[in-house]
């Protein structure tokens, strides 16, 4: 264990490390600084900035939300100290605008080199699958009270079945799986780090973890992509745009 993570907290917040903005900046703002140019040429503009908007907006109450009600709390001694409004540091705000802009570019980027998703019904089984799972495992949980989870079936899970039935047949479900598993994957690692070093805490999850990572988080990376994308889809249906402008 790193030095610094052995001392006290009152000691450590002397010493502040701000290791979420740290995180944040090597795997979501510069690959999205880095790749601008290419993601704007692989996006309908009109309708990605302004899923970029809602998305962000969503993700801003739904995390102060969660905060004010102390169902999670971040750590100060490894924030950057800076506070949107009390209940929202820096780096959850970024995280939203930034998390949201690489799910999309990587929805479309990967949607013109695999194969297509052969009926809707593909669709519907990922997202019964995946919502059924999550429900059974959190009644399984229920004498802890995973409000943590129930708050992401309200926000994220409900928002993209909403929207399913109108995209359903044209979203690329093997394209959509590309930014699900990696947010998945870097999620995962990330989370692990911040559990075990104690970079922020949950109150209300379903006590069923996997090397310190709570099982919400789990659906958090299926159903937050899947959100995301599905808003601009939708977008792009509403101004009768494709979702991948044609590029060579």
């Amino acid at each position: 264990m790193p030095e610094e993570e052995k001392r006290p907290a009152e000691t450590r917040a002397l010493h502040p490390k701000p290791r979420y903005m740290q995180v944040l900046f090597f795997l979501f703002i510069l690959p999205v600084l880095f790749f601008w140019k290419a993601i704007l040429k692989r996006v309908q503009k009109k309708p990605f900035f302004i899923s970029i908007g809602i998305i962000s907006v969503i993700g801003w109450i739904w995390s102060a939300f969660l905060s004010a009600m102390g169902w999670w709390a971040f750590q100060p001694p490894f924030l950057m100290g800076i506070w949107i409004t009390p209940w929202l540091p820096l780096e959850e705000f970024l995280f939203y605008p930034f998390g949201g802009i690489l799910c999309i570019f990587l929805y479309n980027f990967c949607s013109s080199r695999f194969q297509k998703n052969k009926s809707p019904a593909d669709t519907w089984t990922l997202l019964g699958a995946g919502n059924l799972l999550f429900l059974v495992l959190s009644l399984y949980s229920r004498s802890e009270t995973p409000s943590y989870l129930y708050s992401q079936f309200i926000v994220y899970n409900l928002l993209t079945l909403a929207l399913a039935p109108f995209i359903v047949r044209t979203i690329h479900l093997p394209a959509l799986s590309v930014p699900i598993v990696l947010m998945g994957v870097v999620g995962f690692f990330w989370d692990h780090a911040a559990f075990k070093y104690n970079w922020w805490v949950y109150n209300t999850d379903t006590k069923i973890r996997f090397f310190f990572v709570p099982l919400d988080d789990f659906n958090f990376f299926i159903f937050a992509p899947s959100a995301a994308i599905s808003i601009y889809i939708n977008l792009c249906r509403l101004y009768k745009l494709p979702p991948a402008p044609s590029h060579p």
